[in-house]
């Protein structure tokens, strides 16, 4: 519930920053962060309450509290806030105006697809050269020009709201391939990279490139072996 409400968060600053041409939204801009944050825990939890009405789990008292039982709404309503104020700060207007949110075609097979930010990005298509079909959500993917990089680069990001630190990249490597095989055009040369955003810390992790043919043979390899499996 935490990690969703601070993905809804995200969603809604950058939409903030969207609609004043690209700059970092601020509390005058954009309302007072506290309030936001308190909207967007209680939407989530108003969503998982409303999926469980008539069970026995409707009430939020039988719900499972990460971390020994430490991590509940109050954990949450204090220390996701302070995830929040980190995003703020770090994505400021210096960072912005280096990075900017992708846009592509919301239906690629439409004669005129309207464009969208890769943000929260909604997809539906087939693991690699399998039938497999995946679905998930890109949480956002910057077009950067930093010095970080010799030419302008992708970034495909993840926004991880827990205590760890992802150990492997494949996630990332599914969502480059999704972007690659739906929505890039063809020909597409920009190098492509995949990095978390660590919300706890308030920092991203390095970036790591998501070569196009090492991840079409991993998404191949796993999703064959599942399916064998199965």
């Amino acid at each position: 519930i935490g990690g969703s409400a601070f993905h809804l968060a995200v969603e809604s600053i950058e939409h903030a920053a969207i609609a004043i041409g690209g700059a970092a939204p601020t509390a005058s801009t954009s309302g007072d962060w506290s309030t936001m944050w308190d909207e967007c825990l209680n939407t989530v939890i108003g969503g998982i309450e409303a999926q469980l009405s008539g069970t026995p789990y409707a009430n939020s008292s039988t719900w499972h509290v990460a971390n020994r039982g430490l991590e509940g709404y109050d954990w949450w309503r204090v220390d996701g806030l302070a995830m929040v104020e980190r995003y703020l700060a770090f994505h400021d207007n210096a960072w912005r105006s280096k990075h900017t949110l992708l846009q592509v075609p919301q239906d690629p097979t439409a004669a005129q697809p309207q464009r969208v930010p890769v943000l929260e990005f909604a997809f539906s298509t087939t693991a690699g050269t399998t039938a497999i079909t995946t679905e998930g959500r890109i949480d956002a993917t910057w077009l950067s020009t930093t010095d970080e990089y010799p030419t302008a680069t992708l970034e495909i990001v993840d926004h991880k709201a827990g205590k760890s630190t992802p150990t492997e990249h494949f996630q990332l490597t599914g969502y480059a391939n999704v972007l690659r095989q739906r929505y890039l055009p063809p020909g597409f040369a920009l190098p492509i990279v995949g990095r978390y955003w660590l919300a706890r810390k308030g920092e991203y992790t390095r970036p790591v490139k998501l070569d196009r043919d090492a991840g079409q043979a991993e998404i191949d390899y796993r999703y064959t072996m599942a399916d064998r499996k199965v």
